[in-house]
């Protein structure tokens, strides 16, 4: 089937906007668009200059919270469409694609990544990226200043009670 769209444009005046209504059979498609795409705020991907670091981190975003994804190789290769001469060395590939994503993605997002490989024999076959949120470390380190902070308040009033007692 073929669809408009748009099932109706009208310009506001003197507003500058447009008013669109949606082709009611798209509508399920569009508004369930959340389930179907990855979330990450775009601020992240503006600030990275390598696109290889940018797909790279659409790929493990979505799996922060596991702490961890695996690729083959090939796979890897297909999904950041790299070209054959990086393909035919490994080494290349680390220092022209996975340092400079890794470098690129710790600096400029709210990600930390490492990567590991995993070889059979003395072949690289598979990537393990290991993924940790920031934003996990800061709360952890509000909590944790927080618990120093409660420790040390609780001190201060002991003592003080103990001054007022005697």
């Amino acid at each position: 089937m073929l669809y408009n769209w748009f099932s109706k444009a009208e310009y506001v005046k003197n507003q500058g906007v447009i008013k669109v209504n949606i082709h009611p059979d798209l509508k399920p498609f569009l508004l369930n668009l959340k389930e179907r795409f990855i979330k990450y705020s775009l601020k992240y991907a503006l600030s990275m200059s390598s696109a290889y670091a940018i797909r790279i981190y659409e790929l493990l975003v979505e799996y922060k919270k596991l702490g961890f994804r695996i690729f083959e190789l090939s796979q890897l290769h297909d999904l950041l469409k790299v070209p054959k001469s990086l393909k035919k060395r490994f080494p290349d590939f680390k220092r022209k694609v996975l340092l400079i994503a890794k470098e690129e993605i710790n600096e400029h997002t709210d990600l930390l990544v490492d990567f590991e490989e995993i070889k059979e024999g003395r072949k690289v076959v598979k990537i393990k990226f290991i993924i940790k949120d920031k934003n996990e470390n800061k709360k952890k380190q509000i909590i944790d200043n927080s618990d120093k902070n409660r420790d040390k308040l609780e001190k201060i009033l002991e003592a003080c009670s103990r001054g007022l007692s005697e």
